[in-house]
């Protein structure tokens, strides 16, 4: 028997395994022994890899017993093996036994401690990728001459050379090892002195020069980047905000759907693990919903905060206002994320829940029927002249001719703030883009669009103009354009229609779309509305129209 008996808890025992043999003995196959220490007392290396699919497996040999190994973990320990031999490892998939579940609940709350207590982290990408390594032999010589930038080689070596390292950056970043649920904690959680070199990634490969979002890698250089920021608000406050837990979740994959939560533990902060009790036993639907509970009801404004940003589709017999935390998107029309305003309005909000959980009751005011939708083009090409067009239209069904509609179609800058100082700059050359017939591209080649103007804050018309298209592709693009019955102009998720209903819940930081039903009502989900992008306009907005208070029952 493999596992004779289940971890101590109490103790903080763990298992680590020792690599005897990497696969040159008479079977072929990888063998090591399995130990039993306690966390406090144990010195070990982690080993940090994607398990892959767990039906596709590969034999080796634990304790002398036949073990099926995922196909990525036997490669992991027969590649890294002949440097590893004879050194304590950690490795999940061993020295926790997947079968037992009270021990899985009992072993990963300590994950965090775990890595943080490790001598070092090995991480496995996966197999060699000859592309790869020919990429990052001609890079070894090429980096100097990149990091000297265009004044010292013509700008043609220079792009060349930007894409070369670009080229390697995606190759290593889409990598599945960077979108595992697991990876974000191990890396956040690892102390500074050991941790895997992130920050001099970014530099060795130039990966935050303005360069890559000119020729298109923007996207993929969050993937790497966000490891960073993560681990500089571990290592400064020993854990990081709920917020920017739950967003780390956005876009990743996990074996188990419990693990979109259980997941970040390590990163939590005292307070935030007293929200989550680990059981695998109870079904996700159960976590989820006591997740989003903690979230709504919590005494932080970062609860609130997150559930702003978060997908609502509803479905699978819970309700609407319970999210899938596996299909949550950073971006994309069904996000909240770049819709949200600066802070939120009477915080903390009032929260009651029926007796059987099922329905949610907030308060907040009613902005207006939705009477009329559009959808807004998903790809690039033409987006402007769309979104111009169904601006028109949009304006002729209400009385906000004048209104620009700049910070409706840009969103929240991801909270940095208005793009200019003197946000009327902002509004004037968003008009001219939306203006067919403003010779906008002619300027924007021309020299007096290319130079930096005192006004714009250094900054060139060209660039301006260039970033506000850019914004207006991340945060409009495939949403919902919508008039109410109080003459207001919104964009918002795609299931945006005609007798939806849009409100402010106290306490959060957007405006929500509900669709009306039998006793409640059904989360569609954010929404940002032109006018209303702030909350002083918001406020302001509700004393003069004498808005009464209401409690919204959410199911």
């Amino acid at each position: 028997m493999l596992y004779p008996q289940r971890l101590d808890a109490a103790s903080w025992e763990i298992r680590t395994i020792t690599i005897t043999i990497t696969g040159q003995n008479e079977n072929g196959l990888v063998a090591c022994s399995l130990n039993t220490v306690r966390l406090t007392e144990a010195t070990y290396t982690a080993l940090s890899y994607v398990w892959g699919d767990p039906t596709v497996t590969k034999p080796m040999l634990v304790d002398g017993q036949q073990f099926q190994a995922t196909v990525n973990l036997e490669a992991a320990l027969r590649n890294l093996g002949k440097d590893l031999v004879g050194r304590p490892l950690w490795v999940d998939a061993i020295c926790i036994n997947q079968q037992d579940i009270a021990e899985k609940n009992q072993q990963v709350p300590l994950m965090g401690e775990l890595y943080s207590r490790a001598t070092g982290v090995v991480i496995w990408l996966g197999e060699s990728d000859l592309a790869v390594e020919m990429l990052v032999e001609g890079m070894a010589q090429e980096v100097p001459s990149l990091h000297a930038g265009v004044e010292s080689t013509s700008e043609r070596q220079h792009e060349i050379g930007i894409r070369k390292r670009e080229a390697m950056f995606m190759a290593i970043a889409r990598r599945p090892w960077w979108k595992r649920i697991w990876e974000a904690e191990r890396m956040g959680s690892t102390s500074n002195e050991r941790a895997p070199e992130v920050i001099e990634w970014q530099r060795t490969l130039g990966i935050q020069d303005s360069e890559h979002y000119k020729y298109g890698a923007g996207s993929d250089v969050i993937t790497l980047s966000v490891y960073a920021t993560v681990r500089n608000d571990f290592q400064k406050i020993n854990h990081v905000p709920l917020s920017a837990i739950v967003a780390m979740g956005f876009d990743r994959a996990a074996t188990v759907p419990h693990d979109y939560i259980y997941g970040f533990l390590g990163l939590m902060s005292k307070h935030d693990r007293t929200l989550v009790d680990v059981d695998y036993n109870s079904s996700r639907w159960e976590l989820y919903r006591a997740f989003a509970e903690n979230l709504v009801a919590s005494e932080d404004e970062d609860g609130t905060k997150v559930f702003s940003t978060l997908c609502f589709a509803g479905g699978e017999g819970r309700p609407s206002w319970v999210p899938d935390y596996g299909r949550q998107s950073m971006l994309g029309p069904q996000s909240g994320m770049l819709l949200t305003m600066d802070k939120s309005w009477q915080f903390p909000p009032a929260v009651w829940f029926s007796d059987d959980n099922a329905v949610l009751m907030l308060a907040g005011v009613f902005l207006g029927d939705i009477t009329w939708t559009r959808h807004i083009q998903a790809s690039q090409d033409g987006l402007l002249s769309n979104i111009s067009g169904l601006a028109n239209l949009a304006r002729r069904e209400t009385a906000a001719s004048t209104l620009s509609l700049s910070r409706l179609f840009t969103g929240n800058n991801g909270g940095r703030g208005p793009l200019l100082k003197n946000e009327a700059e902002s509004d004037r050359w968003w008009e001219h883009l939306m203006d067919d017939a403003f010779p906008i591209k002619a300027l924007l080649s021309s020299e007096a669009g290319q130079e930096s103007r005192e006004e714009m804050d250094g900054l060139s018309i060209s660039s301006v103009c260039s970033q506000l298209a850019a914004r207006a592709l991340l945060v409009s693009a495939g949403r919902s354009l919508f008039v109410t019955t109080n003459g207001q102009i919104g964009i918002g998720v795609p299931r945006c229609q005609p007798g939806d209903v849009v409100v402010y819940l106290y306490g959060m930081y957007a405006p929500f779309v509900l669709r009306p039903g039998a006793g409640h009502y059904t989360i569609i989900g954010a929404a940002r509305i032109a006018g209303l992008e702030d909350v002083a306009c918001l406020e302001r907005y509700c004393t003069e129209h004498r808005l009464a208070e209401a409690t919204f029952r959410l199911g």
